[in-house]
C-alpha cells in the first residue's frame, strides 16, 4: 500500500469490494444484510453508496440503521429511482404487543392483568416490552409455575420506570455487586468485549466466569464468537450505554487508561490495526501524551487509505487535546507544530486553503520559537504554499524562502526540496520565471534522493513544466507533462497522471490546438479523485472553453470553480477565472441587444 498514491489505493478497494459482491450475486438472487450503520465508519458508508450506486446483478442490499442516520441523499435517492425504498419501522401495534408477549414467555396463555398493563406502559416499543417482561421476572412479579405463569402480587406503576433506561438501570440495580462491576467494566470496552481484555482490567478475576454465565442467562449479554478468542456482545447498544453512563466519569476515565495499556501489551505485534481503538481509550482515559499519540497515527493511517474525513477529525481531536492548556511545555510545542505539519496534508486534499493559512497564522510565533528547525521548515513551508493559493504571492514567496533559508541552514535535503519545489508558484506570479526554473531543477535534483517521496518526484518535474508554460516553451511543457503522466502510471499514483495530463493541455494551448488540450483536461478530470486536482483541472477547462468559444461549457464550470475557490480560499483561481467570466457575461449581454 506504501508504494501506490492514497486515492488510487481507494479507488481499487472499492473496485474489488464491487467485484465480490457482484460474483456473490452471479452465482444466485442474493441478500446482502448490514446491521447498525449509523455505527459504521464514513469510508465504509461511502464505499456501500458506490457499491450500491453500480451493482447490476440481482441481488437486495438490505441497509438496517436508526433515523438520525441518512444512507442516501435527497438527490441521491431520486437518482435510484424505483430500486430503491425507505421503510420506517412504526410501534408494534396492540396484537403486535400481544404476539411479542407470547413468543417471549412462550406461552398463549398470559395473565389478563399482565396483558392490559404492558398494553398501556410499553406503547408498542418492542425493546422496552421485552425489558418490561424481563424486569417483572426478576421482581418475581411475575413467575412460571408448571404450565403457566402467574402474576404473583399486584404490578405496581410505580415499581416500572417510564423510560427504557430506567428499566435497563432497574435491572441492572438487582444484580449481585460484583458481577454488576464486571459488567460496568466491560461495557467501558466496547459493546463487544474479549475475555483476555476483561481478565486482564478487572481486579475481580475469580467472579469472572460466574458471573458472564448469570449475565447470559438473563440475556444482557451473550456469546459472540469462541475463536480466535472468545467474545462477548451486549445483546442491545442501549444496554451498554445505560451501563457505561452509570459509572462516574472519574472511575471511567481510569478504566479507559487501564483498556488501552492492556491493549498495548497483547496486541503489540499488530497495533496498527488497533490505533482508532487506543486512540479513543487514551482520549477517554488519563494519559494525553498517548491519547494525541495514536490520534496522530490514526490520523496518518486514515489518509493513507484516502479517508480524508476520518484523517481531519483525528488531527482535530489531537490538536484539541495538545492546545487544551494555556501554558504548554516546549515538549508540548514541538509535538503541535508537527502535528500541524501533518495535518497540513488533509486541508491540502480538501483544497481548504482559507483553513490551512489561519490555522497556521495563529501558531507562526511557536514554530519560530521552538529550535525545531527541521518542523519549523516544513511548517513555513506549508504557510508559503497556503499564501499562493490565497493569491498572496509576495507573502508565499517571503516564507517559501524563509522555508528555504532554514533547510539550507540545517542541510536538510527534503526541507529544501519542498521549499523548490512550491517556489515556482509565487515567483511566476511575480514575473520571476528564471528563479521558478532554478527552483524547480534544484527540487527535481533532490527528489532523486527520495524515490518513496512520491509527490516531490513529480510535483517538482510539473512545476517546471507550468514555468516552461508561462515562459512560452511548448517543447519543454510537452516533455514535462508526459514525463509526470508516465511517472503517475508507473506508480499508480492518480495525481500525478492529473498534473501531468495537466501540464500536456499547457502545451497544446501554446500550440492553438484548444481540441486536444480540452481532451487532455476531460481526460484528467476523469481520472482525478479529490477536490483539489479537480479544481485546478476545471479551472483550465473552463478557461479553454472560453478561449475555444464554447460559452455554456465555460460558464458552467467556471461558476462551480469559482463558488468552490471562494468557500475553501483558492482565491488564485478565482484571479484566473473572473477575467474570462467577466467577458463571457459581456459577450451574452451583446448578443441581447443585437
Amino acid at each position: 500500500m506504501d508504494d501506490v498514491s492514497p486515492e488510487f489505493w481507494k479507488s481499487r478497494l472499492q473496485e474489488l469490494s464491487l467485484t465480490i459482491i457482484s460474483n456473490l450475486a452471479k452465482k444466485s438472487p442474493t441478500v446482502f444484510c448490514l446491521e447498525d450503520l449509523h455505527w459504521a465508519d464514513l469510508p465504509s458508508v461511502e464505499l456501500l453508496r458506490n457499491a450500491i450506486f453500480q451493482i447490476r446483478q440481482p441481488a437486495i442490499v438490505l441497509c438496517v440503521y436508526r433515523p438520525a442516520f441518512t444512507l442516501f441523499t435527497g438527490h441521491q435517492t431520486e437518482a435510484l429511482a424505483n430500486i430503491y425504498h425507505e421503510i420506517h419501522l412504526q410501534d408494534l401495534s396492540p396484537s403486535e404487543t400481544q404476539d411479542m408477549l407470547e413468543s417471549l414467555l412462550q406461552f398463549r396463555s398470559i395473565p389478563s392483568d399482565l396483558k392490559r398493563f404492558v398494553r398501556e406502559k410499553a406503547e408498542g416499543n418492542p425493546f422496552y416490552l421485552e425489558e418490561m417482561v424481563n424486569s417483572l421476572i426478576e421482581s418475581a412479579t411475575l413467575s412460571q409455575d408448571a404450565d403457566q405463569w402467574k402474576v404473583t402480587r399486584p404490578i405496581i406503576e410505580s415499581e416500572i420506570s417510564s423510560t427504557i433506561n430506567g428499566l435497563i438501570s432497574g435491572r441492572l440495580d438487582r444484580l449481585e455487586k460484583e458481577t454488576k462491576r464486571i459488567l460496568q467494566e466491560a461495557s467501558v470496552i466496547g459493546r463487544s468485549f474479549l475475555l483476555e481484555i476483561l481478565e486482564k482490567i478487572t481486579e475481580l478475576k475469580h467472579h469472572i466466569d460466574r458471573s458472564l454465565r448469570g449475565l447470559e442467562q438473563l440475556d444482557l449479554i451473550r456469546t459472540r464468537s469462541l475463536q480466535p478468542q472468545l467474545e462477548y456482545i451486549f445483546k442491545h447498544a442501549l444496554t451498554q450505554e445505560v451501563v457505561y453512563n452509570g459509572l462516574l466519569k472519574k472511575e471511567r476515565r481510569k478504566i479507559h487508561e487501564r483498556i488501552g495499556l492492556v491493549m498495548e501489551q497483547l496486541f503489540d505485534d499488530r497495533l496498527p490495526e488497533l490505533y482508532e481503538t487506543l486512540a479513543f481509550h487514551f482520549t477517554k482515559g488519563l494519559s494525553t501524551d498517548k491519547a494525541v499519540e495514536y490520534l496522530m497515527k490514526s490520523g496518518e493511517k486514515s489518509l493513507k487509505r484516502y479517508a480524508l474525513d476520518e484523517a481531519h477529525q483525528n488531527y482535530r481531536k489531537a490538536f484539541e487535546l495538545l492546545t487544551q492548556v494555556s501554558d504548554m511545555s516546549l515538549d508540548e510545542k514541538k509535538r503541535l507544530i508537527h502535528l500541524l505539519v501533518e495535518w497540513a496534508m488533509v486541508f491540502y486534499y480538501r483544497a481548504d486553503f482559507k483553513g490551512l493559512n489561519e490555522l497556521f497564522s495563529v501558531h507562526e510565533d511557536i514554530a519560530a520559537d521552538i529550535g525545531d528547525d527541521e518542523n519549523a521548515g516544513m511548517f513555513f513551508a506549508w504557510l508559503g504554499f497556503a499564501l499562493s493559493f490565497r493569491a498572496k504571492q509576495q507573502e508565499s514567496y517571503q516564507y517559501l524562502h524563509k522555508a528555504l533559508n532554514i533547510g539550507e541552514k540545517i542541510k536538510n535535503p527534503l526541507v529544501i526540496g519542498y521549499a523548490c519545489t512550491w517556489l515556482p508558484l509565487p515567483c511566476v506570479s511575480l514575473g520571476l520565471l528564471d528563479e521558478g526554473i532554478n527552483c524547480g531543477n534544484r527540487a527535481k535534483e533532490i527528489s532523486r534522493s527520495f524515490e518513496k517521496d512520491q509527490y516531490l518526484n513529480f510535483k517538482s518535474r510539473a512545476m517546471l513544466g507550468y514555468v516552461y508554460f508561462f515562459q512560452g516553451n511548448s517543447e519543454k511543457t510537452h516533455k514535462a507533462g508526459k514525463t509526470v503522466l508516465d511517472y503517475g502510471r508507473r506508480h499508480s499514483n492518480i495525481r500525478s497522471q492529473v498534473m501531468g495530463l495537466w501540464i500536456m493541455s499547457f502545451g497544446y494551448i501554446l500550440e492553438s490546438d484548444s481540441s486536444s488540450a480540452i481532451e487532455c483536461l476531460k481526460e484528467a478530470l476523469e481520472i482525478s479523485e479529490d477536490p483539489f486536482y479537480s479544481l485546478f483541472v476545471k479551472l483550465s477547462l473552463g478557461t479553454t472553453y472560453a478561449s475555444a468559444g464554447k460559452a455554456a461549457e465555460a460558464e458552467e464550470i467556471l461558476n462551480e470553480v469559482i463558488s468552490f475557490s471562494k468557500k475553501f480560499g483558492c482565491e488564485f483561481f478565482v484571479q484566473f477565472a473572473i477575467p474570462y467570466f467577466e467577458e463571457l457575461e459581456k459577450n451574452k449581454a451583446g448578443a441581447a441587444e443585437d
